[in-house]
């Protein structure tokens, strides 16, 4: 049985718009259960789809995760580097690499 080391899941309606019109975001195998990350979603609606935004997004999902430590799947660290990186790059995949610079 494989088992994941950590699992993002993020969803964007209207990609094609330069802001977030609506996001979701879900984390799996950082807390207990698979999570949405709401506070962060709230964040992002209605702002410019900027790398500065996603940044501060992830700030805030970082504040609110809390990988245990002694998982036999990953460590804490590696799970909170990766969820960075994969929902910078789920949100770059989905809009066609059009993030705007500040």
């Amino acid at each position: 049985m494989d088992l994941s080391s950590v699992a993002v899941a993020v969803y964007l309606k209207d990609v094609d718009l330069p802001v977030f019109s609506e996001i979701r975001i879900a984390l799996g195998a950082v807390q207990k259960t698979v999570v949405r990350m709401k506070n962060a979603e709230q964040y992002l609606k209605g702002k410019p789809s900027t790398m500065q935004n996603i940044d501060k997004a992830i700030e805030i999902i970082l504040s609110e995760i809390n990988p245990r430590a002694g998982s036999l799947r990953a460590t804490p660290y590696y799970k909170r580097k990766m969820v960075g990186y994969l929902i910078k790059e789920a949100i770059r995949e989905m809009k066609g690499g059009n993030i705007l610079n500040e």
